[in-house]
Parts: C-alpha cells; sequence; structure tokens
C-alpha cells in the first residue's frame, strides 16, 4: 500500500515542477554585432533586420497582436551630434505627439551600468479608453542609439512587464 501513496507523490512533483516550468520558462540569448540581448524561450520571435531590429511576442498564441511584444529598434545616429538625452527629446517629440498618448513617467537611468532613458507611456484611442500602455527604454552607444519598445493592454502590462524589464536588464553591448 505504500507504493499508491509515493505513486501520488512522484506525480504532484512533476505537476508542480511542470508548472513550474510553465510560469519560468528559460531564457535565450539572441546575438547581434553590437549587442546581445536575452528573451524568454517560449516568446516568438521575429528578426527585422541584420543589424538587429527584432520584435518578441510575447503571448504568441494571441497572434497577430500590435501588442504584447517587444520590439527593438536601432537607428544609426552618426553625424546628428546626438546624446542620449537629444535623442530621447527627439524620439519622445516624433513618437509621442503622433499619438493620443499620455506620458507616466520620463526619467533618465543606468540599466546594466549603462545610461538609458525611460519612458512610461498610456495611448487612448481618441475617445479616453486607453488601448496601449508602453514602456520605452534607449540607449545611444557608438553612434547607435537602441529603443526597446514594451507594449501591452493595460489589463496585462503590469503582468508582462517583469519580462520586459528582465530583457532590458540583460542588454549587452558587445563594444
Amino acid at each position: 500500500m505504500k507504493t499508491i501513496p509515493v505513486f501520488l507523490a512522484g506525480l504532484i512533483i512533476i505537476n508542480v515542477a511542470s508548472l513550474a516550468a510553465q510560469d519560468n520558462p528559460s531564457w535565450m540569448e539572441l546575438s547581434f554585432k553590437n549587442y546581445t540581448i536575452k528573451y524568454p524561450s517560449n516568446t516568438k520571435l521575429e528578426k527585422n533586420s541584420q543589424e538587429g531590429s527584432f520584435t518578441i511576442y510575447l503571448i504568441p498564441e494571441k497572434l497577430p497582436s500590435q501588442s504584447d511584444n517587444v520590439l527593438m529598434q536601432i537607428n544609426e545616429i552618426a553625424g546628428y551630434m546626438l546624446d542620449l538625452e537629444s535623442y530621447a527629446y527627439q524620439f519622445a517629440e516624433a513618437y509621442f505627439n503622433y499619438y493620443n498618448v499620455t506620458i507616466l513617467e520620463d526619467r533618465q537611468i543606468n540599466v546594466n551600468n549603462q545610461p538609458c532613458h525611460i519612458f512610461v507611456t498610456e495611448r487612448d484611442d481618441g475617445h479616453g479608453e486607453v488601448e496601449y500602455k508602453t514602456r520605452v527604454c534607449i540607449w545611444v552607444k557608438n553612434n547607435w542609439a537602441y529603443n526597446l519598445i514594451f507594449s501591452a493592454k493595460p489589463e496585462r502590462y503590469d503582468e508582462l512587464l517583469p519580462i520586459a524589464t528582465k530583457m532590458a536588464e540583460s542588454l549587452t553591448f558587445k563594444r
């Protein structure tokens, strides 16, 4: 009779481990010429360019979706004489004035020992209903600007933010 409780206990441990694995996926590394970044293995990756632009869909079963994703945009800024502060200002002017956006947070911090400008915004549909909440992390390094843009529906933003934050904290410049 001792074998049945031991067998059931083993099944419970396997089920708990399986659930924990779903909640804590392994992380993979994406490497480009100028940087590396980590992302969860249970997401869908789309490389958008050889320079290092990509989109990570955080909830792949809900594709296609314009939210619940992390997008990396890379812009060459050589010859424009832009530092982090001036680039972030121009980014905000261009991006946030185009949409119905409210800036909730605008600050500069260090992320992974690199100066980073962070914006947190809400975009509404023009009728006062919030469509997306967005967190933009901007780095400027060696004449390139790196915009890591996390966008989610308001009801999923807080749930998915730790993933986007961990991705931002994993960004490492190679030179």
